[in-house]
């Protein structure tokens, strides 16, 4: 496979961690049964490896130390740089503090990071307020009007077209 460069617009995409790249009903409950990588999350990683500054944008109240082990159970915490959780920011999503610390902490203007996640008024509309682009993940959406959305995908195999959608209108 025949790796692809870095993209030039977009420096950063940040991933909502519940429901976008974990099914995490049960994540971090003593005794729980394991929880999964949503379908095509591994693959979509790998695809960005080296391409982009992949972090993690969660609403958890638990510390990032905590989600970070986690994520390492079901091996995807090495395609990371960071994991943002309202409680290591103090606020959650959708408040523009969150985003704006993410950026902040990256280094990255609002027009250069793409934020991925399923809950549209937290991680879309959030993110689209201070600037950031968007793509919601919405698998069971029939949702006809997604203003704040800039791709609407159905599943995580979705992702890497999406970016490269939001990339060429960026060119």
């Amino acid at each position: 496979m025949t790796e692809k460069p870095p993209l030039q617009h977009i420096k950063a995409v940040a991933f909502d961690l519940g429901g976008t790249l974990l099914d995490i009903a049960r994540l971090s409950v003593q005794g729980a049964p394991p929880y999964t990588v949503i379908p095509g999350v591994v693959e979509t990683l790998a695809a960005l490896e080296g391409r982009v500054i992949c972090c993690v944008a969660s609403n958890s109240e638990l510390a990032g130390h905590v989600l970070a082990r986690d994520m390492a159970a079901v091996g995807i915490s090495g395609y990371f740089t960071q994991v943002f959780t309202s409680h290591s920011i103090g606020v959650g999503k959708p408040n523009p503090r969150f985003f704006r610390a993410l950026l902040s902490t990256l280094e990255i203007a609002p027009g250069a990071c793409v934020m991925i996640g399923d809950s549209y008024p937290a991680d879309i509309v959030g993110a689209k307020a201070v600037g950031m682009h968007t793509i919601w993940y919405a698998p069971r959406t029939t949702a006809a009007q997604t203003p704040d959305a800039d791709v609407v995908i159905t599943s995580m195999g979705g992702v890497i077209p999406a970016l490269e959608q939001i990339e060429a209108s960026l060119a």
